[in-house]
């Protein structure tokens, strides 16, 4: 696959918005327009998943309404791996997590607790655990924190089952090929209809490298991140309803499996560019 071509002199200005104010800029209006009250990463907007054959993400907009995207781009500022088990069926997306992880390693609830509260030894945790499916029945995503141009707050993506090598094959590259940081550059996530090994369709996600900061824009990217960690640390899935953190059906209420890497072992390798 050609390399990009990225020529740092000819790259434009960026609307990112730690570019011009700095985090504590932005901390004191967010301090103000919520009245004093602190912000929680629930507030945080999030781009909610296709399902099926749709390719399209759904983003909040200010007035209530939504946009369709088949792509997103921006500064990845942070990410982190999260785990939820339902015993139920789905009915909806409208329930709670019976067990979580929040981060994808320590277990939170009854079956954790006779695992001793290690995922590793989970029996969810094993493909084929899932019914009628060869899947897990515990749901691992990969969140990734999004700062998109011209907003001040990094949007909510999550990463299901069958795109959680996605970040992780980017990353690994990003590292061994131009040696960055993720908030240093600018990533775009695309998708395209997929079909698992047992014949689902699915949205694959593509992570791509659109280009990387000037060293002075990185830096003050860099910061906001580190400014930002702490907040987005404290996500958990405990509160979240099931849709929120895996829409696992269509609009015809049809299931979709979700076997992670296991479904094709090069998920998110051939199609990350450099």
């Amino acid at each position: 696959m050609a390399k990009s071509s990225i020529v740092l002199d000819d790259v434009q200005p960026r609307n990112l918005v730690p570019l011009t104010k700095s985090p504590e800029k932005i901390a004191a209006l967010i301090q103000t327009n919520l009245g004093g009250e602190t912000l929680s990463q629930g507030d945080l907007d999030r781009a909610v998943n296709p399902s099926g054959t749709n390719t399209k993400w759904e983003i909040p907009d200010i007035d209530e309404t939504s946009e369709s995207a088949s792509e997103l781009s921006g500064v990845i500022v942070h990410s982190c791996d999260k785990r939820a088990y339902y015993e139920g069926k789905y009915s909806g997306g409208g329930e709670r997590p019976d067990c979580y992880s929040d981060d994808g390693v320590n277990g939170v609830g009854e079956l954790a607790d006779k695992c001793g509260n290690k995922c590793i030894d989970c029996p969810m945790d094993v493909f084929g655990s899932a019914k009628d499916t060869d899947a897990k029945a515990c749901k691992e995503v990969k969140r990734v924190y999004l700062l998109r141009e011209g907003e001040m707050l990094p949007m909510i993506v999550n990463l299901t089952p069958q795109n959680l090598r996605a970040l992780r094959t980017y990353g690994v590259r990003l590292t061994n090929k131009r040696g960055k940081e993720l908030p240093e550059v600018i990533s775009k996530f695309s998708q395209a209809t997929a079909t698992s090994k047992s014949g689902f369709p699915y949205a694959k996600v593509t992570i791509s490298l659109v280009e990387e900061l000037p060293e002075a824009d990185a830096k003050k990217m860099l910061d906001y991140a580190e400014v930002m960690k702490p907040l987005l640390s404290q996500d958990t899935v405990a509160d979240e309803k099931r849709s929120d953190h895996y829409p696992e059906a269509d609009a015809d209420g049809v299931v979709i499996d979700s076997e992670p890497e296991r479904i094709q072992p090069t998920d998110g390798i051939d199609e990350v560019e450099f």
